[in-house]
């Protein structure tokens, strides 16, 4: 066997050792019978063990406690709870009651944990417990009752921290493994607090009593009186007591060394030399006892388990020495020496390999026949055949098939029983007696327990369907008088298999298959442990169906039918909600939002579910949002649509809260997280605060940047896109520029990649043309510092621009819109060529395609002036005049090519004032003719600046104040009747015009125009 699966092995045994023999020496009611029989073996214990019914009962015989921790002993931990608030309530409540108040609240929350309806009121229960506990410390810190109740404490971390190794033993997913043997691990550091605190508190009182009874009568005889012999009971109580929390303690050590994959890690070497130091130390206090021997054969698994073989084989030798030597009568610790000669014989066969092993071995098993029910027995057996059918690779002939016949015949006794070996020992005969690769046939398994171990062996392969096959062929071959305890557990696997099958077809998308395996779950078995997950499944399953389907109402009524069975028989199970949420989803396909958010909001809220429930609530009252929105102030009422968007954001922020939550007690729950926090954002940006939207969405970004995945999906890009959206909002536009280059560099050259690019695009576009405005603004201040740092954020933003325009030119999968912008983009960095190169490349494809020109004239018709653009920047004049002319002729009510030629007359002017007149005419036309329109353009405001700064420079070269009073006048009429204008930087540009027209008149620049 190798080292990893030697290890695996180990860890398995002693988990599965732990569950038969695991406190010794605990309370009776914690064994087996097997186990039982020991403790009654020895004579020094015996008193012990048989009053220990009595034991742990509490002292108050009171009906209010007997009825209390009959709720807390049968794990009715809310109805204790409440029966507690019910007498604090009454103002009767018994003043022994009264004193231990909050401790009873503690064992309550303790026993209601396994009650709550999820992770989260499990926690907040524990929390309970422990601040009663707590509570009950400070006023109480001496009380009697106080150790009993750390160690009840222990032994819940103790047990999750068992549950989770064994889920890291099974694991098959490493980083899944690692984070359960943390886990395990952290529970086993919560409870060795609690149990070192009980064992000093029991030694204390053990201490106590036995002074007590000491100085009381020495030598409580037969004759002593009632007092005396509860005395003398008391005392053997509070020792067992002590050394039940010394062990646990040193199991404690033990099994975080377990929860170590390493074996050569240094933490676990350190935590079994400490396990083994505190067995031995109860050994060597209790040599002649029942709890000393199993200490000492404790000892030597933890030597064991630190390679110490020499020092395991002496302490296995020392245990067996006290073992009958032949056939004596029987004393009831058959199993504890069954279990130690095959510890030892494992050390043997690991350091001396098989010769060894089986010279002992086969004489033992052959001495120990009466002990072949035993756990040891049959671990020894299995070693010895799997260490001969090995042997008889070697062989041949005649010798070959004797090794082989008889380990087989070996094999096949112990699958009929019944053992922690049964399983490997069916499935090891197994493998020798089918053909390599062969499939499984359910129909020539035979009997029941090898249908059981070929089922669970085809579990661990994640064989579904062999295990659906074999368990039911298992169900098949049951004897009629099969207990139904092991009926029910054949039942269980058998419908988890087929759970497992029909999960799998679901994932494959084979949704009617998925759905009828799901339903035969659910109709045969609706009492079973894998129905409420199967109904589940079958909800989903009914739900893609419907939303595929195209008969809708058919698949309407079996989504319904199958929801409303799980709502009726679950109410309160997450699964109901599951159903819940499918049927709000339904309402999402056909388009009724207000029932679909009716539908999720009914989901509980202490469900597991609420989140993911939140989520498409949230999700769904966004959209609901976006459509009033849609229909602008006229049609919708805003505040009614600004309620939808505060409940979407409450919704999803409590629904990412909770996720986040969840997520920290188990890092693989699943959610929609990523996508709850992604959408949290966006409507964070929407309701202006990009600070929080920052925050939610940045983690989700820079996974993005750091994995690289290429290329990027729709989510990647909308996470990008709204991190880029928060970046420009806070002015880090060198942190825009970085995303826009990361989707350049992941993202598909297609539309939605594109869009996606050109809308970060014109962020940085917006944001420059802003620190232009500020720089006009800040020109006409006497502030340096204030018109330096205006000219750097103009300079720094042209170029994040700059540098980008290229890289997004070269993208061929674009929208028309976003070609354009691009070229204009282009132009205004003066980078002609690259622009001129868009534009034609646009024409080129209306030139070739006619039902393209035809859709899209208006868009060439204002491409071909921005050409003409292209010449007036070159200084061409006269030629962008003519192109101009020619445009207006062949589109007359075209406005693109009227600006072109008034920019290229205003600008012909600049160089020959001559010209001013022309321009002037030309602008003033232009605005005759758009100021008759209801609702004005952009370009109407334009117009307005250009005349008037036409009027301004004919007023600056002739020093006319007259001219320069009719600029400021029609700036300032437009200023008023429209104070936004297009945008800031116009509206800069007016005001800056406005002050120089009013120093050129010899008036001192009004506050208005510094504004």
């Amino acid at each position: 066997m190798s080292e990893s699966g030697l290890h695996h092995s180990r860890i398995t045994r002693t988990l599965a050792d732990d569950r038969m023999i695991r406190a010794f020496p605990l309370p009776p009611t914690s064994f087996s019978r097997r186990s039982m029989t020991l403790f009654r073996a020895l004579v020094w214990f015996g008193t012990l063990l048989l009053s220990m019914g009595s034991a742990r009962q509490a002292a108050a015989t009171e009906p209010v406690f007997e009825f209390l921790r009959a709720l807390q002993d049968r794990g009715y931990g809310e109805a204790a709870i409440e029966y507690l608030k019910q007498q604090q309530a009454s103002g009767r409540m018994p003043p022994q009651l009264a004193e231990t108040l909050d401790l009873e609240l503690s064992r309550s929350y303790r026993a209601a944990i396994a009650e709550a309806f999820n992770a989260a009121e499990a926690d907040n229960r524990l929390a309970n417990a422990r601040a009663h506990l707590d509570k009950f410390l400070k006023e109480h810190p001496d009380h009697a009752e106080v150790a009993r109740a750390m160690e009840s404490w222990g032994d819940i971390e103790l047990d999750q921290g068992l549950e989770q190794l064994r889920r890291a033993t099974a694991s098959r997913n490493a980083e899944h493994e690692q984070q359960l043997r943390a886990a395990a691990r952290a529970h086993f550091e919560q409870a060795r607090p609690r149990f070192v605190d009980a064992t000093a508190r029991y030694l204390e009182r053990y201490t106590q009593l036995k002074n007590a009874a000491a100085a009381g009568n020495p030598r409580a005889r037969a004759s002593a009186t009632r007092q005396q012999r509860e005395a003398q009971q008391a005392v053997l109580d509070a020792e067992f007591a002590w050394l039940e929390c010394r062990f646990k303690s040193a199991k404690i050590d033990f099994y975080t060394a377990q929860s170590y994959a390493d074996h050569q890690a240094p933490e676990r070497k350190a935590a079994l030399a400490a396990a083994a130091k505190a067995f031995d130390d109860v050994f060597q206090s209790y040599r002649e006892s029942l709890v000393g021997l199993h200490a000492h054969l404790w000892h030597g698994r933890a030597v064991d388990e630190l390679g110490n073989n020499q020092l395991a084989l002496d302490i296995y030798d020392e245990v067996l020495a006290t073992a009958p030597e032949s056939r004596e009568r029987e004393t009831g610790l058959e199993p504890l020496f069954a279990l130690a000669q095959y510890y030892r014989l494992l050390v043997i066969q690991r350091s001396g390999g098989a010769e060894p092993f089986l010279a002992e071995a086969e004489p033992w098993l052959e001495l120990r026949r009466a002990w072949r029910s035993f756990d040891g027995y049959q671990g020894v057996q299995l070693e010895v055949a799997r260490a001969n059918l090995e042997r008889a690779k070697e062989l041949s002939g005649s010798r070959k098939s004797a090794l082989v016949q008889s380990s087989l015949a070996t094999l096949a006794g112990m699958a009929r029983v019944r053992s922690e070996h049964q399983q490997a020992a069916i499935l090891l005969r197994r493998q020798f007696t089918q053909a390599d690769g062969a499939t499984t046939d359910p129909a020539t398994v035979k009997t029941l327990d090898e249908a059981v171990a070929l089922g669970e062996a085809a579990i661990e392969n994640l064989d579904w369907t062999g295990a659906a096959a074999l368990f039911g062929r298992a169900l098949e071959l049951k004897p009629a008088n099969l207990d139904a305890e092991r009926l029910q557990q054949l039942a269980a696997r058998f419908d988890q298999a087929r759970y497992q099958v029909a999960l799998a077809q679901y994932a494959q998308g084979n949704l009617a298959e998925c759905l009828r395996g799901a339903e035969q779950i659910l109709d045969e078995h609706p009492d079973a442990a894998a129905a409420p997950a199967a109904g589940s499944l079958a909800v989903s399953a009914a739900l893609s169906l419907y939303a595929r389907a195209e008969d809708k109402q058919a698949a309407l009524e079996r989504l319904d039918a199958i929801a409303q069975k799980m709502i009726d028989r679950w109410p309160d199970k997450a699964e109901a909600d599951d159903a819940r949420i499918a049927l709000g989803q339904a309402s999402l396909v056909r388009g009724e939002l207000s029932d679909a958010v009716a539908a999720f909001e009914n989901v509980n809220p202490r469900s597991l579910r609420y989140a993911s429930a939140l989520y498409l609530a949230g999700q769904t009252n966004w959209r609901l949002y976006l459509v009033a929105k849609a229909k602008g102030d006229a049609a919708a009422d805003p505040a009614a649509r600004d309620a939808l968007r505060a409940k979407a954001e409450s919704q999803l922020q409590t629904s990412v809260e909770r996720q986040h939550e969840a997520a920290r007690q188990d890092p693989a729950a699943a959610g929609p997280l990523a996508d709850a926090q992604l959408l949290l954002a966006e409507v964070k940006l929407e309701a202006g605060q990009p600070q929080q939207a920052a925050e939610l969405v940045e983690p989700l970004a820079a996974k993005i940047a750091q994995g690289k995945p290429k290329p990027l999906d729709n989510a990647q890009l909308r996470t990008l896109l709204a991190s880029a959206r928060a970046q420009a909002a806070l002015e880090q536009f060198d942190k825009v520029a970085t995303t826009t280059n990361l989707v350049c560099e992941l993202g598909d050259d297609n539309s939605t990649t594109n869009g996606v690019l050109n809308t970060m695009l014109k962020l940085l576009v917006d944001a420059w043309k802003l620190a232009e405005a500020e720089q006009i603004e800040a020109g006409g201040s006497n502030d340096a510092a204030r018109r330096s740092a205006a000219a750097t954020a103009v300079n720094t933003r042209r170029k994040l621009v700059g540098d980008l325009v290229p890289r997004l030119a070269e993208r061929k999968e674009n929208t028309l819109a976003a070609l354009i912008f691009v070229a204009d983009t282009a132009a205004q960095l003066d980078q002609r060529d690259a622009a001129r190169q868009l534009y034609q490349s646009i024409l080129t494809r209306g030139e070739a395609d006619a039902a393209f020109q035809q859709t899209n004239r208006p868009a060439l018709t204002r491409i071909q002036a921005q050409l003409v653009g292209l010449l007036r920047q070159n200084g061409q004049f006269n030629e962008a005049l003519s192109e101009a002319n020619k445009l207006i002729e062949q589109f007359p009510n075209a406005l693109e090519p009227l600006m072109e030629k008034g920019r290229v007359l205003q600008a012909w002017a600049d160089e020959e004032p001559a010209r001013f007149d022309d321009a002037v005419a030309h602008w003033t036309m232009l605005r005759t003719r758009l100021v008759r329109l209801p609702r004005k353009p952009p370009e109407y405001y334009e117009v307005v600046y250009n005349a008037a700064n036409c009027l301004f420079s004919i007023a600056l070269k002739s020093n006319d104040p007259q001219k320069a009073l009719q600029s400021e006048q029609l700036l300032n009429a437009t200023l008023v009747l429209s104070p936004k204008l297009s945008g800031p930087e116009l509206v800069a540009r007016y005001k800056e015009l406005m002050r120089k027209a009013r120093q050129l008149q010899g008036r001192p620049a009004d506050a208005a125009a510094n504004r």
